[in-house]
Order: structure tokens, then sequence, then C-alpha cells
């Protein structure tokens, strides 16, 4: 009898796992995760820059796309880190084999693991420093739509939050 209770619970579990892993293949979360404020001794509004991670979850992998996108809205860098990806437990999923982020051997994320709540992905940097990061599910578009609208659509999204919080502020 026991056994048959531990086989139905995997069962169940299974089936849960992988009903939430057909629902995030496909999809493209984004993050804003930091800013950068350059000072220049002659006027530059392309100067600073702020970075952001996109994920994009396929059958097998997590690609992880990090972007640097100035001012002048011009993407500065971009580094891509591709990963196998299963989820452990209900709403968790781990990153196999990331590589480290920064020279110092730092974690991207800690423990590789990132959190798929609501519709919601959140996920803790390895920097103590930063609180933790929400992504947001990018609206699915056509396959011939270029990068640079892409990052337009981005920022226009990020600079609706931005005019949110300061009438929310004001208010």
């Amino acid at each position: 009898m026991k056994k048959i209770i531990r086989f139905t619970l995997l069962l169940i579990s299974s089936c849960a796992s992988a009903q939430l892993k057909t629902e995030l293949e496909g999809k493209t979360f984004i993050t804003k995760i930091g800013s950068v404020c350059e000072e220049t001794n002659v006027p530059d509004a392309c100067a600073g820059y702020n970075t952001y991670f996109e994920i994009t979850f396929n059958e097998q992998n997590a690609i992880i796309f990090e972007k640097g996108i100035s001012s002048c809205k011009e993407l500065r860098y971009s580094n891509t880190y591709t990963t196998e990806w299963m989820f452990e437990e209900q709403n968790k999923i781990i990153l196999k084999n990331v590589e480290p982020h920064y020279d110092d051997g730092q974690k991207i994320f800690v423990d590789n693991i990132l959190i798929f709540e609501d519709n919601k992905l959140t996920a803790k940097p390895e920097n103590k420093y930063y609180g933790e990061y929400v992504f947001e599910i990018l609206p699915q578009k056509s396959k011939n739509q270029d990068e640079k609208s892409k990052l337009k659509d981005l920022l226009a999204m990020q600079q609706l939050k931005e005019i949110g919080r300061m009438n929310v502020a004001t208010a």
C-alpha cells in the first residue's frame, strides 16, 4: 500500500513539473539588474547605461543574455550563457552548469536557482547588496522582429514603470 501511495505522489509531482516546464518553454523573461552612471568632462547623454538579464527557456536549455544598454538606447555590450534547466520541486527551477559570471567566480544567481510562481520569475543575486531580481515576461513577438525593436520595447516598458513610481511618490 505504501508503495502505491509513493508511486502516486511521485507521478502527480512529475506531471506538475512537466506541466510547468511546458508552460515556460518558448517564453522570455527580463529584469533590470543595475545601472552605471559615468562622469565625463564634456556633456555626454550616452555615458551611462543600464544592465538587463533576459532569460529564454527552450525545451532543454535556458539562454541567459546580459545586456548593457546605453542612455541613447544603444547596445553597449552583451554576454550570453547557455545552460540546461529543470524543475527540482514545484516552482523551483535549477540552472545546471552556469559559468561563473564574474572573474572572482561569483555566480549570477544564488545556487543557480530561480522561482516561478504566479507567472513571475524571481531569483536572488549572489551579491548580497542587491535585492531580489523580479523578471517580467516579454510578450511573444514574430520571429522576424529584430533586436533593436526588442530593446526599444524593453526601454519603453522600463520608462513607464519609472514614471509610475514617480507619480506614486509625488501623490
